[in-house]
């Protein structure tokens, strides 16, 4: 048994019941045919990685414990 190899397709006109600028996602075949039709571009993914950052000069929480309310009188 084999597995269709899947192809992500950005279309440029309407095609069945999709719109321009869809992505989807279908057979390797069929988005080759849709290729050479004029009909889709390959969908150029970018390997986007995220990451994270540390800023020294951000802000901190300190915050030092208040009284509520008056003191007791006799102190």
């Amino acid at each position: 048994m084999e597995c269709a190899l899947v192809m992500k397709i950005k279309l440029t006109r309407n095609y069945s019941t999709y719109r321009i600028n869809d992505v989807i996602e279908c057979e390797d075949e069929t988005a080759k045919r849709l290729i050479a039709d004029g009909l889709a571009v390959r969908e150029q993914q970018l390997d986007l990685i995220e990451t994270a950052s540390v800023d020294p000069g951000g802000e901190s929480a300190d915050a030092t414990p208040r009284r509520r309310g008056r003191p007791p009188k006799g102190e």
